[in-house]
């Protein structure tokens, strides 16, 4: 079984080479409103299914849309820990968010949980994110690293726990930024109402003043 690349420290995904394994982290502040923190995990299904390697390489996609919203916060982004799944608790994917929620606290801000495309069927849902909350739960762990659908589904649920909302989306060109809820017509970037929005909401006091 692949393993995913451990993210306990503050680290940079950016900054990382994961073929050898090396680690670069950032100087942390005790300031919470500098600390930026989400996790990815991926379900036992997943792992047994080759998925580490592909959320590995979400991980750097997720941080490529976060880092450039908070520029001046210590980033801590990417995949931690492999989640046994209880039976019946994620026949739906509502059921799974709400299931997950409380489940782990590693990551204050989100913490996004990838099951396999063999594992769930939620019909017309493929994520689903709880608001003031960090759970969020997605479908596609194995193809993560691969399918912009996925990465953008990924980002766009990540998102709802900062209380985005879709009416934050906005037109660019024929397609529309990331809190788009069609995420089959979106851009891998969020809107500049967005960006100022998360901000707000994980820097009040500097965003606030």
């Amino acid at each position: 079984m692949e393993e995913l690349v451990s993210r306990r420290e503050v680290i940079s995904i950016a900054a990382t080479t994961f073929a050898g394994g090396v680690m670069s982290s950032r100087t942390t502040s005790e300031d919470d409103e500098e600390k930026l923190e989400i996790g990815i995990y991926m379900t036992e299904t997943a792992a047994e299914n080759g998925s580490a390697s592909e959320i590995n390489e979400l991980s750097q996609i997720i941080e490529s849309q976060y880092d450039p919203v908070f520029p001046d916060m210590d980033t801590r982004i990417g995949p931690h820990d492999v989640i046994e799944v209880e039976p019946g608790s994620a026949s739906s994917a509502r059921e799974a968010a709400n299931w997950w929620n409380g489940k782990r606290d590693d990551y204050r801000h989100s913490q996004l949980l990838m099951f396999s495309q063999r594992q769930v069927d939620w019909d017309n849902f493929a994520g689903f994110a709880l608001y003031n909350s960090p759970a969020a739960v997605c479908v596609g762990a194995e193809v993560a690293g691969a399918i912009p659908y996925v990465q953008r589904l990924a980002a766009h649920e990540v998102a709802h726990n900062f209380n985005m909302y879709h009416r934050y989306a906005e037109k660019r060109g024929d397609k529309y930024t990331l809190m788009s809820p069609d995420i089959d017509d979106t851009i891998m970037e969020f809107s500049d109402r967005t960006k100022r929005n998360m901000r707000r909401q994980v820097q009040p006091r500097k965003y606030y003043k």
